[in-house]
């Protein structure tokens, strides 16, 4: 199985470009939110979700905490992230 892993991004600028986003591709897309301001002070919660929405078979997944964890450029650095794409892809 293909996989895709999309990591604090709103994935397209209008949802026509990901009408022929492939459906047999397993999604995961991660999102952060500082102290509960649904933001990672780059990118808003609410673009990342509307990603995973709008790709019926992905999977979303938000990090909660402060900028050392979840803040846009943080969320590649956090081990709890590396856990959640290692087991999305290898499991």
């Amino acid at each position: 199985m293909v996989r895709f892993v999309n990591i604090a991004s709103g994935g397209a600028r209008a949802d026509s470009d990901l009408a022929d986003f492939p459906k047999n591709i397993a999604v995961l897309a991660i999102g952060g939110n500082i102290w509960g301001t649904r933001s990672d002070w780059q990118v808003p919660l609410a673009s990342v979700q509307h990603f995973a929405k709008t790709i019926p078979q992905a999977k979303l997944i938000t990090i909660t905490g402060s900028p050392l964890t979840a803040y846009h450029s943080a969320l590649h650095q956090n081990p709890q992230v590396d856990r959640d794409i290692a087991q999305f892809l290898f499991h």
